[in-house]
């Protein structure tokens, strides 16, 4: 995380264009995979791409051992994003999904 706080105002800026990028490309592939609108896979991919790039810095400073655990624990949370992206769109579409026999007549 020092690349996004630390360093020149260029350099900063360079990393979060960086980022971006790695968002926009994983969002497209969300999108074309998945078949969910595109705000809700920007969403995932934002947040996908956060906590790897955060598990990268923190992967550099840790032993082998310290290291597995790390990657295990990113599996998971990276499962959980999905998951969490497919239910909760799933459950909007229900929202807006009208089922016969529910609706009244004024």
């Amino acid at each position: 995380m020092r690349e996004r706080s630390g360093t020149s105002a260029a350099f900063r800026a360079a990393v979060a264009r960086e980022i971006q990028h790695f968002i926009a490309e994983l969002a497209d592939y969300l999108e074309l995979e998945n078949h969910m609108p595109r705000a809700f896979t920007e969403a995932q991919a934002e947040a996908m791409v956060t906590i790897v790039f955060s598990a990268g810095a923190e992967a550099l400073d840790v032993g082998v051992e310290q290291r597995r655990q790390l990657e295990e624990r990113l599996v998971l949370q990276l499962r959980m994003i999905s998951k969490g992206a497919y239910y909760w769109y799933r459950r909007e579409q229900e929202k807006t999904t009208i089922i016969p026999g529910n609706v009244k007549d004024e």
